[in-house]
């Protein structure tokens, strides 16, 4: 992988789950607390778990949790 491509991919996913820094943003609000975790903490499980096309925030969150825990047992 070359360096552009893995600082990149790097700053995309601190952006994703940290918020974006002072530079700007890619695809999230330039606002303290963006970011999945940002999202997510300002949701009470009532709101996370309300059903909405047959699924719901929570199992959202869930799928990316094991997208992430596969990933790293895979290093």
């Amino acid at each position: 992988m070359s360096e552009t491509l893995g600082t990149s991919i790097k700053t995309l996913l601190i952006e994703t789950f940290e918020g974006p820094g002072q530079e700007g943003s890619y695809f999230t609000e330039s606002k303290p607390n963006t970011g999945i975790f940002g999202t997510l903490d300002g949701l009470s499980s009532e709101d996370a778990s309300h059903s909405k096309h047959g699924s719901t925030i929570a199992a959202h969150a869930d799928h990316v949790r094991y997208y992430l825990w596969v990933i790293r047992k895979n290093d």
